[in-house]
């Protein structure tokens, strides 16, 4: 399965779900954790130095025949388009229809297999993943507070957020360390092996991308902050000026 997995990375088309699905309103996730999270005051990005998606890309040029490669390792068919792919959706209204629509025409295009989408509700969707009762689903997630755990922390095997049937040992270890250390350079280096574990080694999921977060306010809008991490607070917001 992990040449399957990695085919699917590779083959995803993240510039043009960033140009169609997000109005230009996000980037290519080339790495799990985004920029502007942040380890002493410096972006986690800039101290791993790290896009693990891009060295995957590197290394395997044809994602059609690593899928075929590894169809052929589980004994199956080695010709992609004699198989279809279940991909469960979160919704059933237009952008869940459209996001469906693309990916499967981007791996059709790219590995010539067929992608079935099964539309849910959200509260279907849920009960399926986390009883891991789907093939293939896709997910968003925003961290909590402005450090990599918490991006890193969903993964490990005690998570409850961890729903891919995935755990590891290694994994765990090296985030556990990432936590209870307080050097900044050996927090980030300890992070960026996991992020390599669970995107490169492993290929755990395949990220797509990182979207920008865009906020219009009145002028006559007084003391409003937004966030990059948590909840929006509008306990001291107050107007002046308001016509």
């Amino acid at each position: 399965m992990l040449k399957i997995r990695k085919a699917f990375s590779i083959a995803m088309d993240r510039p043009g779900m960033v140009k169609t699905l997000y109005k230009d309103l996000a980037e290519p996730a080339l790495a799990w954790c985004p920029p502007a999270v942040e380890i002493a005051g410096v972006d986690y990005r800039e101290r791993a130095n790290s896009l693990p998606v891009e060295e995957l890309k590197k290394d395997n040029s044809d994602p059609k025949a690593l899928l075929a490669e590894g169809l052929k390792e589980l004994g199956l068919d080695p010709d992609p388009s004699k198989h279809t792919i279940n991909f469960i959706q979160s919704g059933t209204d237009a952008n869940a229809k459209e996001f469906a629509e693309f990916q499967q025409q981007n791996f059709k295009n790219v590995l010539g297999i067929n992608i079935n989408p099964e539309y849910c509700e959200w509260a279907v969707f849920q009960s399926r993943t986390t009883e891991g009762d789907y093939e293939v689903a896709s997910q968003a997630w925003g961290g909590d507070y402005n450090d990599p755990s918490t991006f890193f922390d969903i993964w490990l095997s005690t998570s409850g957020m961890n729903r891919v049937g995935w755990k590891s040992e290694k994994y765990d270890e090296l985030i556990n360390k990432a936590n209870g250390t307080q050097d900044p350079e050996e927090k980030a280096k300890l992070f960026a092996e996991a992020e390599k574990i669970l995107i490169y080694d492993d290929a755990v999921f395949a990220p797509g991308v990182w979207r920008f977060k865009n906020t219009y306010l009145r002028k006559f809008v007084k003391n409003y902050n937004s966030p990059i991490f948590g909840v929006i607070d509008l306990k001291n917001v107050y107007t002046d000026g308001r016509e």
